[in-house]
């Protein structure tokens, strides 16, 4: 049948569905059948749950009939110059009584899977989308003209989930997209969506910090873990400090690397330096510090992984990795070793003609992007974790290695899944495979830090180098007005966490980025060299803010970065331990945090003083009361 019948009905106006479901929550649905060409619009009303919330529920029998499904629920929907907002799941809002233009929709390099030319109705006044390789949450949340607020939560199927944000004829919607074609759906769709009380995104996330607590997903709070392992005690009031070692070109110029044409290492920190380092951070009466070696092994950073044994002999080898150790101890500071379980490059030891790749549907290799050691694959987590995390997280705490032991990009992704029929699993197994290896850490090492923020991720993750990519993205002003700290309102007092890639080395970064570290209760990192991709343009935490240590006239200004963040994470490094009670914006570019202590934390951004009660919150300053 022809494709143009069934748009119009995808395309009705939202206003009928009340005269439809009267009372009762609905959801449009698109599909796209398996053949590609047959579709189908129809509405759908949500069941009630028991415990005071509904449930949009498609069963996984019916998905396997599909290659796309496109989720609009009646919450999400307003029209411009409403009373109404929604939040997507990167915590970034939408108001429909600000303007917004009608923008044509560009594919970002990220999207181009989801959205090809045959589902160019489909993207047709879509703005933006957002996948769970950057968002941090499986939530939205959506404040309704008519007054009403919910908080909507992805279960089922979560990990196939993307977001369509949309503005198509002054109405916004915003969507969930799922792209089934290329897996096997492994459980139903499940949305669940509850009233909120109140109608700010606080309020969203609190009813969801609640929900997690109800549904025993939380971790234990920092306060709990304390009294059970030194690690955390020591990490929440020490600064994480990570040190960039050595590294190939990256992009690499070979991207299939051998023993003999892979590219030379470059060396920027050897062992002996950081020792340098640390001699330097004491003397500047620096009393607590977690330092994380990256790029300490074979090749350095993302050099051949997961190949990673002997510690590079550029850089001093085993020796000189010892000699860091026992200095670092001396100076009463922990350390950690840098690590990565989720990406495997041919060159490594163990490739065996990339048996431990994860496989596609059509049993291709899962390759990403081309890094140092070059073609960077999706290990399958199985084999990551059974023959490497197994293998060799014990050698590492053998080292004498205690502390929040470091695996790379396990927390800022979605699972790998793998069709690869000798080690097949979906990425709800592939999930937990990861979640054993970052609990595994914290009873090997005592604690455990990964990239990202995941909430998949939070019983195990202890913190999140960065929590969030997104802090940045409203000042665009396409679609989104501002970014709400939702994760950081459900996670404080549970997750110790660096608030984005942005508030690395916050003192010498922009002021609104450090105002961002006191505002959320960073436990703060410093990195040097966190710049070291080929093109300034693609390093996404330092650029041309970063810290050396090639002289000892860059050594000695690093550290006196690092002495300055100290002293200012010495004055709020209690707010830590506490949960987030309430935050908001008091005038525009002034905001208040308030923690369960009591105590508040007023930031303002803007360039005039700010009185509060009457205190004097000065320019681009902060007091906390």
């Amino acid at each position: 049948m022809n494709k143009r019948f069934f748009l119009p009905i995808f395309l009705l106006s939202w206003a009928v569905m009340p005269c439809i479901m009267a009372g009762v929550p609905t959801a449009k649905l698109y599909k796209v059948l398996r053949d590609g060409q047959k579709r189908d619009s129809s509405i759908v009303a949500m069941q009630k749950t028991s415990d005071g919330g509904y449930v949009l529920r498609i069963p996984k029998k019916e998905l396997r009939t599909l290659e796309f499904l496109l989720v609009t629920p009646s919450m999400a929907v307003g029209h411009q110059g409403e009373k109404g907002f929604f939040i997507n799941n990167d915590g970034l809002q939408t108001r429909f009584d600000l303007p917004h233009k009608q923008l044509p929709y560009k594919v970002q390099w990220e999207e181009k899977y989801l959205v090809g030319d045959k589902f160019k109705d489909i993207t047709d006044g879509v703005q933006y989308t957002a996948g769970w390789d950057e968002a941090p949450l499986c939530i939205s949340g959506y404040h309704e003209a008519g007054g009403r607020t919910w908080l909507a939560i992805k279960e089922g199927m979560k990990f196939e989930s993307r977001q369509l944000v949309r503005l198509k004829d002054n109405t916004y919607s915003l969507n969930e997209a799922y792209y089934l074609r290329d897996i096997r759906p492994y459980e139903d769709l499940t949305i669940l969506f509850y009233p909120v009380e109140h109608d700010s995104y606080t309020a969203i996330a609190l009813k969801y910090r609640q929900w997690l607590l109800d549904h025993h997903r939380m971790p234990e709070t920092i306060k709990e873990k304390i009294s059970k392992r030194p690690e955390i005690a020591y990490a929440s009031e020490a600064p994480e400090v990570r040190i960039r070692m050595g590294w190939k070109e990256s992009p690499s110029p070979v991207q299939e690397q051998t023993r003999a044409t892979e590219p030379p290492m470059h060396v920027a920190i050897t062992f002996d330096r950081v020792c340098d380092i640390i001699d330097a951070m004491v003397a500047k009466g620096i009393k607590k510090a977690e330092l994380c070696l990256v790029g300490w092994n074979i090749r350095g950073h993302d050099g051949r992984f997961p190949e990673i044994f002997p510690p590079d002999p550029q850089l001093g080898g085993y020796k000189g990795l010892q000699k860091v150790i026992q200095k670092a101890n001396e100076a009463g500071y922990r350390i950690d070793l840098h690590n990565n379980r989720t990406d495997i490059y041919s060159i490594c030891e163990d490739w065996d003609n990339g048996y431990h790749t994860c496989k596609d549907i059509n049993g291709n290799m899962k390759s990403k992007f081309v890094y140092g050691g070059g073609m960077m694959y999706d290990i399958c987590m199985k084999q990551s974790y059974k023959k490497f995390f197994k293998r060799d997280e014990p050698k590492i705490a053998k080292l004498g290695i205690h502390g929040l032991h470091f695996i790379d990009v396990l927390s800022i992704i979605n699972p790998h899944d793998c069709f690869d029929p000798r080690h097949p699993l979906n990425k709800k197994e592939s999930m937990r495979y990861g979640n054993k290896m970052l609990k595994e850490s914290q009873k090997l090492f005592g604690g455990s830090q990964s990239e990202g923020g995941k909430d998949y991720t939070a019983k195990v993750l202890d913190y999140a180098m960065y929590a969030t990519r997104a802090t940045h993205r409203p000042v665009d002003k396409d679609i989104f007005d501002a970014f709400c700290p939702i994760w950081f309102i459900v996670f404080n007092g549970y997750i110790m966490s660096n608030v984005s890639n942005f508030t690395v080395n916050f003192p010498i970064k922009p002021v609104a980025d450090a105002l961002n570290v006191v505002e959320l209760a960073s436990r703060p990192m410093f990195y040097f060299y966190s710049s070291f991709r080929a093109k300034m343009s693609q390093n996404w935490m330092g650029g041309e803010l970063d810290l050396r240590c090639a002289t000892d006239e860059e050594l000695n200004e690093a550290v006196d970065v690092i002495k300055k963040g100290y002293d200012i994470f010495l004055t709020y490094k209690d707010l830590l331990k506490e949960t987030i009670t309430d935050h908001r914006e008091l005038a525009p570019k002034v905001r208040c945090t308030t923690f369960s202590n009591g105590k508040k934390v007023i930031c303002n951004y803007s360039r005039e003083d700010y009185s509060y009660g009457g205190t004097i919150i000065p320019a681009e300053g902060y007091k906390i009361l």
